[in-house]
């Protein structure tokens, strides 16, 4: 089903009267006099300050393109109406359009009011929507603008129209509760200028429909205390506002969230399915959690004493982009699409064929290894990168800093290194490392500085056991099949942990995760060789997360999640969840 998932500033408007007349339209506009390029090929020419105001008076914008009778609006742009006389009937309207946005993850479309009124409206995927917003901020003098916030690649917009009508009213946002116990809740939503009243809805769900604990329950401020309450059950709420005569539509739906502050820990227990290369981690149910993240660790025992690389990368997994024409990352993401290892993480990062490319443009860039015990050896790391500062392709000398940071993302010591020009090995000495650090390059120069290679290495004692995190993901379920790991043996191990989590309402009415402490940490290894080592489940290889401005994480971001599944299979699993 097509969903459209409002922000916090607003729900799909329609107007729910008795005796509704017949709206007022301001203006109507469809793009049908833009023919050049198609819906799935636009035209590349921006017609902004161009086609646009010639054909449509008044009108304006930036990276606007034809598409076929509609129009794309780029990243970074607007489409902007000419000025109307929005005033009538307190200057309540309604602004239907449809829009599409051009990646399959969706994004963000900000429709604006004049210079007062900015709703924000997300839409899940790549098809068409339409939207209905009902808003004050009307004046003599109103435009409607549109943009794409938080979007890649852009929006296509069509049949733009804005009425009014004094039947229109406002529709509430309902907020979640910040006090909820299982057995009593604080409705909560925004104010809405004009209203006299709310019109409270509070239901359970059944398969026959809604069992009403309050229906139609009229309130003059913007709270309602519901008690009472059976804690086996979920609870959900809607909400209207009236200025007397006209009734808004219901807000967008509620489900209430028990507040807690810690959930207990799972118990871990014995793998089974082990083969050389993969395991099924098991362990036991807690009531209250709603889902599982596993932890799985590679265990690597040293042989000798002895000066140890404990992570080396080489960055052959980018095989995009050129020095002379680099691929932009996201603004910052974790890399584990192109990493041997989980956990590096770039910040205004570029890729070149084998190499990552740090490129501030006004800001800092930097490149991090995963987080690593450095404690060893009194805290003596040794990196050694191989990297080289260039402009338009051409070597040139420049400086980085190197930084050794902790898991607070503190920095613990730093060493300026000058770079010579053209790609050298340089090894860097810190004297700092604790049990849970990493090593940062961080770049705020004009050019660009491309590392080709990067590792750490201690001096560590026969007999010590390397702990590198493999991966971590979620499920629901109570256990995870793990495949695709380098072979078991001749030092080699594995081991994980888990954790419970549930959801949680944090102080702001923000929907959060609580996550338990890890559970105890089961051994892995694959002492029975006899033991058919074809593994016929498909197993989880990673799960990264991306809210809605392309940052991608390990662990679930606050708010709307684009979750991306990578199975050991290759193949991939897309899903929204909201944290």
């Amino acid at each position: 089903m097509k969903r459209i998932l409002l922000t916090l500033m607003i729900a799909l408007a329609a107007v729910l009267t008795m005796s509704a007349s017949e709206p007022t339209v301001i203006f109507t506009q469809d793009f049908n006099a833009f023919t050049e390029g198609t819906e799935q090929e636009p035209s590349t020419t921006d017609i902004s300050t161009s086609k646009l105001g010639q054909t449509l008076k008044g009108w304006s914008g930036k990276n606007v393109y034809e598409a076929g009778g509609k129009l794309l609006i780029g990243d970074y742009g607007y489409l902007q109406s000419s000025r109307y006389d929005m005033s009538a009937n307190s200057g309540i309207v309604r602004i239907t359009l449809r829009v599409k946005a051009l990646s399959e993850t969706g994004g963000v479309v900000r429709v604006k009011l004049g210079y007062t009124t900015t709703k924000d409206i997300y839409v899940y995927d790549s098809e068409w929507y339409t939207l209905s917003i009902i808003t004050t901020g009307g004046t003599s003098s109103t435009y409607v603008r549109v943009e794409p916030y938080i979007t890649f690649n852009g929006i296509m917009v069509d049949e733009l129209k804005v009425e009014t009508s004094p039947d229109f009213f406002p529709v509430p946002e309902a907020l979640q509760p910040t006090k909820a116990d299982g057995t009593s809740f604080t409705a909560r939503w925004a104010r809405v200028t004009g209203a006299k009243a709310y019109i409270l809805d509070v239901y359970t769900k059944a398969a026959t429909g809604r069992d009403y604990v309050l229906q139609n329950d009229t309130v003059t401020t913007t709270t309602r205390k519901v008690t009472d309450l059976d804690a086996s059950k979920k609870y959900y709420y809607v909400v209207r506002a009236t200025n007397g005569t006209a009734v808004s539509d219901y807000s967008n739906e509620i489900e209430v969230i028990k507040v807690v502050s810690s959930i207990e820990a799972p118990v871990a227990t014995a793998a089974t399915g082990v083969t050389e290369t993969g395991f099924t981690a098991n362990w036991k149910s807690v009531p209250e959690a709603e889902l599982y993240k596993l932890n799985v660790y590679k265990n690597t025992r040293i042989k000798e004493t002895g000066l140890t690389t404990l992570l080396d990368e080489d960055f052959s997994g980018v095989t995009q982009g050129t020095f002379t024409s680099v691929e932009f990352g996201k603004l910052q993401e974790y890399l584990d699409d192109y990493t041997h290892q989980s956990g590096w993480y770039g910040v205004n990062h570029v890729f070149a064929a084998g190499t990552i490319g740090l490129a501030p443009y006004g800001d800092a860039a930097s490149l991090t290894t995963p987080y690593l015990d450095l404690s060893n050896d009194e805290g003596k790391v040794q990196a050694t990168i191989n990297m080289d500062a260039q402009l338009f392709g051409e070597s040139l000398a420049d400086t980085v800093q190197v930084q050794l940071v902790d898991a607070q993302d503190q920095v613990l010591e730093t060493v300026t290194q000058p770079l010579a020009g053209g790609f050298k090995p340089y090894v860097i000495n810190f004297t700092k490392g604790a049990a849970n650090a990493a090593v940062r390059v961080y770049y705020t120069g004009k050019n660009k500085v491309f590392i080709d290679q990067m590792s750490l290495a201690q001096v560590l004692p026969a007999g010590y056991e390397i702990i590198a995190p493999m991966l971590s993901t979620e499920t629901e379920g109570t256990s995870l099949d793990v495949t695709g790991l380098d072979p078991m043996g001749d030092g080699v191990s594995y081991s994980y942990t888990v954790q419970s989590a549930c959801r949680s309402v944090d102080y702001k009415g923000e929907i959060i995760y609580v996550y338990s402490a890890a559970s105890n940490l089961v051994k892995v290894e694959n002492e029975n060789t006899g033991i058919d080592e074809t593994v016929t489940a498909k197993g989880v290889k990673r799960v990264t997360y991306y809210d809605l401005a392309g940052r991608s994480s390990a662990t679930p971001h606050q708010g709307v999640n684009v979750v991306v599944t990578l199975y050991t299979d290759g193949t991939k699993r897309v899903t929204k969840v909201v944290k």
